[in-house]
């Protein structure tokens, strides 16, 4: 490789590691969105509550309670919460899920801005929008950007960084419950480069000239 070489081939070896800051990102992020949603539930509506505003509070409580869950146990087992690069397989390890993707399994690759991807991220699975969904997404995307820029700013506050929104790396392999996302650009530029390095030789993509996309594209019938 010309610019970042990573080791040596030999079989699966393990060539380097990251943290997982997905798992983090999308931890804050529900835990802001809870807190944005119930106070807009809260305060939005006086009187006789429909059904689905009470339904709508529980969902946000929900949110809220499950989100400081994860944060205690990403603080507990941060090491744990890697994401091992090896020359055959990627593997996302995060909480109690271990999730292995081989490489030749890897059909899709996408980099995706944050607001759309994060806007589903308790979700847990891969979402592609139709016209109609898409249309449903542009008129909520204020309520989904306030909670992105927050997540943003503490982002910026805790790692002590540059502020920016990042972009979302997504592999999928043939079964789509199986996915990797990795935030970009990483945190560590050594760790960039290990990316960006692997990326090229196992992937054959160069992911610095990946169009930015606002969604996945839907997924493409054989045979048409």
């Amino acid at each position: 490789m010309k610019d970042t070489e990573l080791v040596p081939k030999e079989e699966n070896k393990v060539l380097f590691s990251i943290e997982n800051e997905v798992y983090f990102k999308e931890t804050i992020y529900n835990i802001i969105s809870g807190f944005f949603l119930y106070i807009i539930l809260v305060y939005g509506y006086n009187g006789n509550i429909p059904i689905w505003v009470l339904v709508g509070k529980i969902f946000a409580i929900g949110l809220v309670i499950s989100g400081f869950f994860s944060l205690l146990r990403y603080i507990k087992k941060n090491e744990k919460m890697k994401l091992i690069f090896n020359q055959s397989n990627i593997i996302n390890s995060s909480e109690n899920q271990t999730i292995k993707l081989d490489i030749s399994s890897i059909n899709e690759v996408y980099r995706l801005i944050d607001f759309t991807i994060m806007g589903s991220s308790f979700l847990n699975k891969i979402k592609r929008y139709n016209k109609v969904s898409k249309l449903i997404l542009y008129i909520i995307l204020p309520i989904i950007i306030i909670p992105s820029i927050l997540t943003a700013i503490l982002q910026f506050i805790i790692y002590k960084r540059r502020f920016k929104f990042y972009d979302y790396l997504i592999l999928i392999g043939k079964n789509e419950n199986e996915f990797i996302k990795i935030q970009i650009p990483l945190q560590d530029e050594e760790e960039q480069k290990n990316l960006e390095a692997y990326c090229k030789e196992y992937l054959n993509t160069d992911i610095n000239q990946l169009e930015r996309l606002w969604f996945i594209p839907e997924k493409k019938i054989q045979g048409k």
